[in-house]
């Protein structure tokens, strides 16, 4: 009961608006969730530090877009139905990989290093994560959605995961189709599931 009490504050706490904030606003109250996460990795299971980060992800990143430009022409094969099977899969994904990367804390801390504008509207903002070990570049690019400020792309270390994905998830649509690739995804959504931390109740 005080974990699940725990969870239900936490999660209370994330759920502040962000939709007049701006992009620099927008990443930083990603980072401050992961840190809090990771920070109680000790205390909370998998499903709890998940429901934490469900709101934080969804509020902050345009999972309709990033499909969109994942998915390149083959996004207008896809009917409704196909769609909107995607963005849920893509956005589960997204959230299951931050639970199960971000899963104990040493001292690591992220710092804004500024921003940039880029063309049709965009804005990169700089920052790193900071590790006993090493400083590691991670910088968000942003766009404005429905008068919100939304990250497509995150360039972790100097690589894209938008061009991660659109290299893998088009070849498996040419080669094996749409289906195929669902499959995958919720593969790889269930690997990373079981290999979170056991109940720590």
């Amino acid at each position: 009961m005080k974990k699940l009490l725990l969870c239900l504050m936490l999660i209370f706490n994330f759920q502040n608006s962000i939709a007049d904030e701006t992009p620099e606003a927008v990443v930083n109250h990603l980072h401050e969730s992961l840190i809090v996460v990771m920070k109680k990795s000790g205390e909370l299971d998998f499903d709890a530090r998940y429901r934490i980060l469900e709101p934080v992800v969804l509020e902050s990143f345009d999972f309709e877009t990033i499909s969109r430009l994942v998915l390149g022409r083959s996004w207008k094969k896809l009917n409704d139905d196909q769609k909107k099977q995607f963005i849920d899969i893509l956005s589960r994904l997204s959230i299951t990989s931050y639970v199960s990367r971000f899963d104990g804390y040493s001292g690591e801390k992220f710092e804004y290093l500024g921003d940039e504008n880029m063309k049709k509207g965009r804005v990169l903002v700089k920052t790193q994560l900071i590790t006993s070990e090493r400083q590691i570049p991670f910088n968000y690019v942003l766009h404005p959605a429905a008068d919100k400020w939304r990250i497509i792309n995150v360039i972790a270390d100097g690589i894209s995961d938008l061009s991660l994905r659109r290299a893998e998830y088009t070849r498996t649509l040419k080669t094996d189709g749409f289906d195929k690739l669902v499959e995958k995804l919720l593969e790889k959504i269930k690997g990373m599931e079981e290999k979170g931390p056991d109940d720590t109740a």
